[in-house]
């Protein structure tokens, strides 16, 4: 019987057992996240996959090396460095574009308004 709408650490737990149990070991063997928004939520929409997304994302960030294919949006762990250097070299362009953005975002606020705002002031709204 599958489970029924899991979220919080007991999503966490079935999405680490799943990938596991099911050998989504490599890119090959990617796990959709429909598959897996239907296998833990009964439902495969935009909420599913934000909720799929974070489950995952707070899985990585307690150090489970689970990567995702951004083409497809599947999910897997990593079986060769290849792989796995590819998901990080997704991420660092992620953060570069990110932090383009944020400057050009300071240099726009800058020029309109003729204020400077520091990363100080920034960290404390």
């Amino acid at each position: 019987m599958k489970p029924a709408r899991l979220s919080g650490v007991d999503l966490q737990r079935s999405i680490k057992m799943y990938l596991t149990a099911n050998h989504h070991f490599g890119k090959q063997h990617e796990a959709s996240k429909e598959v897996l928004g239907m296998e833990f939520l009964g439902r495969t929409d935009e909420y599913a996959e934000r909720v799929i997304r974070d489950a995952v994302s707070a899985l990585q960030l307690s150090g489970e090396p689970i990567v995702s294919n951004t083409d497809t949006g599947g999910y897997y762990y990593p079986e060769t460095e290849e792989e796995f250097l590819e998901y990080m070299a997704d991420n660092q362009k992620r953060i570069d574009a990110l932090t383009a953005k944020r400057a050009a975002m300071y240099q726009g606020w800058h020029r309109r308004t003729k204020r400077v705002i520091s990363p100080l002031q920034e960290r404390l709204i």
